[in-house]
């Protein structure tokens, strides 16, 4: 079995997107999590970042008199949300599973 290689500290979401990346089924690198838990991690970390940063946007939109875009800043910000707490779910899921390396048993 091969082990993962990470070339930056957040891969890509989908395996294949990082050349520098090489990946099996089961692959725990020096994080201790498998290649998808790490890939759930990230993503909800930066679903959360940007929702932070979201809120400057709507602010900046609204300040300049722009509701409608203040309200599309609103429904993207939604969205991370979503995906973040999706996220969460499936990490619940592989948590003490077996399949998601030692650092989520």
């Amino acid at each position: 079995m091969r082990t993962a290689v990470v070339a930056a500290p957040f891969p890509a979401c989908h395996a294949g997107e990082n050349s520098n990346r090489k990946v099996s089924a089961m692959a725990t690198g020096e994080t201790g999590f498998d290649d998808v838990s790490f890939d759930l991690i990230s993503l909800q970390y930066h679903s959360l970042k940007a929702g932070h940063d979201y809120g400057q946007y709507v602010r900046d939109a609204r300040t300049a008199g722009h509701e409608d875009i203040a309200a599309f800043f609103e429904q993207v910000m939604a969205q991370d949300s979503e995906r973040a707490q999706k996220c969460h779910e499936f990490l619940r899921g592989l948590s003490g599973s077996g399949d998601s390396g030692p650092a989520l048993t």
